[in-house]
């Protein structure tokens, strides 16, 4: 029983990291969204870009840093496409399985949006 039990316990907490892991990588998702939606009518201004993708998830808490704002077809030559990229690191809670995976897992999630207005020259 006892055997049993720490297994149980090791097993619940892997799966409370997991749960944690999978709704950060959604929200992080519908940040990048999020940002390309933003991006495809002021595709010029990154700043604007980053701010509005901190701004659109309350957890986890994102910092401008995290955010990438590139041209797929290449800058200064601009093009109708442009991409977010939102990275950011989950801390596992879990003892034994978090030392196995280094204590952390970088997640990160790009979306690419068409630009409506203008072109990509950021």
């Amino acid at each position: 029983m006892a055997i049993a039990t720490i297994l149980l316990v090791l097993l619940s907490c892997g799966i409370a990291d997991l749960g944690r892991a999978l709704f950060t990588y959604v929200s992080l998702q519908d940040a990048a969204q999020e940002g390309a939606i933003y991006g495809s009518f002021e595709p010029s201004d990154a700043t604007a870009i980053a701010e509005r993708v901190v701004e659109s998830v309350d957890y986890p808490k994102l910092d401008p840093s995290n955010v990438a704002v590139t041209c797929p077809a290449g800058s200064p030559t601009g093009g109708k496409e442009i991409a977010i990229t939102v990275t950011h690191t989950v801390d596992l809670i879990t003892p034994i399985v978090g030392q196995m995976l280094g204590g952390s897992i970088d997640l990160s999630r790009t979306f690419i949006g068409e630009v409506f207005i203008g072109e990509c020259l950021t």
